[in-house]
């Protein structure tokens, strides 16, 4: 099964050519009760055959439990894109649609490693002193998704305090109920900050020292 035709893949492929660092995505799946995971695995096997620099890691999430617990994974289908350094940047649920945009999107940057934050939201995230993580629900539908993934990771590249975690919401009803999602994106910071929609930088940050 192919997820991409040839046109998509050639602009992929051009997209995916500016990697100057080879990016490692560790994939975990389980056997059961996981309706997304073998669409995952061959939707970033055909990622990776995109590009020499771009490498899979695949895991059962079962079966590997030191691999899950080393990554801090803690449901499937997720990817965790890493490069030589792990900035904690996770994608959790089958990435299609426009969160595989997301996704593309985040391989480039861990990659670079460079997060083009303003020099103003640096100078305040290296203030922070206690670990983060960032939940973004998504959908693979939502036009304003990406914008706030990328975002969110652009925060995990540029601190070792911040995680991103991102999270198509639908395919984790669980967590939907949890955190009372009632419309996407929504932002969950430590249990403790939450908001809808998409913030600017500065916006993003102020939650983000909030929490």
């Amino acid at each position: 099964m192919n997820f991409m035709d040839d046109k998509a893949k050639d602009t992929i492929k051009k997209d995916l050519s500016v990697l100057t660092k080879k990016v490692k995505l560790i994939v975990f799946t389980k056997e059961t009760e996981c309706s997304s995971c073998k669409d995952s695995i061959l939707s970033i096997e055909e990622v990776v055959s995109l590009s020499d620099n771009i490498l899979m890691e695949k895991y059962d999430f079962t079966k590997d439990k030191e691999k899950a617990e080393q990554y801090n994974i803690d449901k499937t289908p997720a990817i965790a894109v890493v490069s030589d350094k792990d900035f904690g940047i996770r994608f959790y649920g089958f990435p299609d649609g426009l969160e595989f945009l997301s996704l593309l999107d985040a391989i480039k940057l861990v990659s670079s490693g460079e997060s083009n934050l303003t020099l103003e939201t640096r100078e305040m995230t290296s203030k922070i002193t206690k670990p983060v993580v960032i939940k973004v629900f998504t959908t693979v539908s939502c036009p304003y998704c990406p914008a706030v993934v990328k975002l969110a990771n652009r925060f995990a590249v540029e601190s070792d305090l911040i995680g991103s975690h991102s999270i198509i919401a639908n395919e984790f009803p669980e967590l939907v109920e949890k955190y009372s999602i009632f419309s996407v994106p929504k932002v969950m910071i430590n249990e403790t900050a939450e908001f809808e929609g998409v913030p600017s930088e500065k916006e993003f940050l102020e939650n983000i020292l909030r929490a």
